[in-house]
């Protein structure tokens, strides 16, 4: 084994950038960490968490390094490296600086790497004092220069066919304890990622900015290839990760080829749950520079002055920029600086979020209307629209793509269970009384059923229409339920057209027993005054006999 002394060269933007981290920075570090592994064209990285012994540990099968490019590992900020914009496996580069390496010395105590280079019978091992490293006066690299690593090459036969670099944090400075302590939970704010178990907030962040595949779904993958065709996948306590696709309606997606804005070229797709989306970091526009998340996503100038937006929740958006700003990306790796072309691409980007929200809030306001229709017994039929309103926004819709079709069904009334201290009239025409005295019954409900698949979205409004509460001789009957008080000629009931009017205090309709034949016997006696078998007189009489002689029953 040869052993040797060797020392960082630290670009001081870096210093300065490292000095700003806090607990919350960790799976943005150790993001950046892994993108190291993926600009070695590694096609697999093993990442493993070991709470206990406060390891954590990052294994890839990427090129490895040879001692002399060990010695470009350790001059940060790359100023020494080739400028070599693509990778052997075809992929572009997406480490710039040489943050990575660095990303994650605020929170390990020891930074141990084992590296080996196919074709060379020698494993390069080192391990780094981390700690040293925040001793310092940030103005001055000086004393940086002069931390001392040590290291060396060791003899291995075995390795000349393989490469790899294993890389161990150990040991969890105050930073790191703090993040898994969960300082940055928010109880106070639902539908959050910063309310996950720091293990799963890792992983979630690792899926949302790492630049891997979709699940079967390669239409949306081919948005984010360019370039390399190796694969690229990573392993995190076993299970393998992959793209987060947070909701599945594709309102709008570029095809094969790219979109350009100025220098910017990119392709991007928008997404809809037609609510909320969940988490609420999974909402607005994600950016992502050569396939890699740069910050958090945003919503840029909307909703925070003029017209307010308020579907803009409901959409998210993914965007991969191949070229034109990986010049003006921070050494932070979180935003881009001003440009012309970057503040064009924010437009384009900002319109079509617009237009997408506004095709939400019409169809919410169509729904709106469609569904008022539920407050009343009859059906309506949607083929003649009752507003004005309601027609516009179809039109509207219409004239922007939206398909929208109408369905009328049947089904049965709900009822409720049998209450022994109450009536029903149930599915076998048994009435049913809360116990606030008012019925238990379902109105005519509607459901709306709305899809987008590359990018056309089709509406479904579905009208339940309730089957007859009562069928007497071949005639259907629904219930209506009210109240009145000393009406000789219908002391219990009216019949309006298929509707019966059914009078709730009436003292013969609270007999549990007996309902069912006394709400059919003052249905045979009103229709029979209608057709004009009976006169009122005759009514008149019939309801003061029926009652008196019926008197015991309630």
């Amino acid at each position: 084994m040869s052993n040797w002394v060797k020392n960082l060269s630290i670009d001081k933007r870096i210093i300065s950038h490292l000095s700003g981290s806090t607990y919350e920075s960790f799976p943005h570090a150790l993001k950046e960490l892994i993108i190291n592994s993926y600009d070695a064209d590694s096609t697999e990285v093993k990442i493993t968490i070991d709470l206990k012994n406060e390891v954590i540990s990052i294994e890839d099968n990427g090129k490895g390094m040879s001692e002399f490019e060990f010695d470009l590992y350790l001059r940060i900020a790359g100023q020494s490296r080739k400028k070599r914009t693509v990778t052997d496996g075809g992929r572009q580069i997406v480490g710039k600086f040489g943050v990575g390496f660095l990303s994650v010395f605020p929170f390990c105590k020891v930074y141990d790497i084992e590296t080996s280079k196919r074709g060379k019978q020698e494993v390069i091992k080192a391990k780094i004092d981390c700690q040293k490293y925040f001793n310092f006066d940030a103005k001055s690299t000086k004393d940086i220069d002069a931390i001392p690593i040590y290291g060396g090459a060791v003899k291995d036969i075995k390795s000349q066919n393989k490469q790899f670099t294993k890389i161990k944090l150990i040991g969890f400075t105050d930073l790191l304890n703090r993040f898994f302590k969960k300082e940055y939970e928010n109880k106070n704010k639902r539908n959050t990622i910063r309310n996950k178990p720091p293990v799963e907030l890792i992983k979630w962040n690792l899926q949302e900015y790492l630049p891997l595949n979709f699940k079967n779904r390669e239409d949306l993958n081919s948005i984010f290839s360019y370039g390399g065709k190796i694969p690229f996948n990573v392993f995190f306590q076993g299970e393998q990760l992959f793209r987060h696709l947070h909701v599945n309606e594709i309102l709008e997606k570029s095809g094969n080829k790219f979109e350009k804005v100025g220098k910017v070229k990119f392709k991007y797709f928008i997404a809809t749950g037609f609510e909320p989306i969940k988490p609420s970091e999974a909402r607005f526009i994600l950016l992502r520079n050569l396939n890699v998340g740069v910050g958090e996503r945003t919503s840029f100038s909307l909703n925070t002055a003029g017209k307010v937006y308020g579907k803009l929740p409901h959409l998210t958006m993914d965007v991969n920029i191949v070229e034109g700003l990986n010049d003006f990306i921070t050494i932070s790796r979180d935003k881009f600086s001003f440009s012309p072309d970057y503040e064009l691409f924010k437009d384009f980007l900002e319109n079509r979020m617009k237009h997408h929200a506004n095709k939400l809030d019409n169809i919410q306001k169509l729904q709106n209307l469609i569904l008022s229709d539920d407050v009343q017994d009859i059906v309506t039929d949607f083929g003649d629209n009752k507003s004005k309103e309601t027609n516009r926004l179809i039109k509207t819709l219409k004239e922007k793509g939206v398909k929208i079709s109408f369905e009328e069904t049947t089904t049965s009334v709900e009822t409720g269970k049998k209450d022994s201290k109450k009536g029903n009239i149930g599915d076998k025409g048994k009435l049913y009384f809360t116990e606030e005295g008012s019925e238990h019954k379902s109105k005519p409900k509607s459901t709306v059923r709305k899809r987008a698949k590359d990018g056309e979205i089709n509406i479904n409004f579905e009208r339940t229409k309730k089957k007859a509460d009562l069928s007497i001789n071949g005639k259907d009957y629904h219930f209506e339920y009210t109240t009145w008080y000393d009406d000789e000629l219908f002391p219990a009931l009216k019949i309006k057209g298929d509707s019966i009017l059914i009078n709730k205090s009436f003292n013969l309709f609270k007999n549990n027993k007996y309902l069912d034949f006394f709400l059919k016997l003052n249905i045979m006696l009103v229709e029979n005054y209608h057709s004009g078998k009976l006169n009122k007189e005759s009514l008149k009489t019939l309801n003061k006999s029926i009652q008196i002689f019926y008197s015991t029953y309630h």
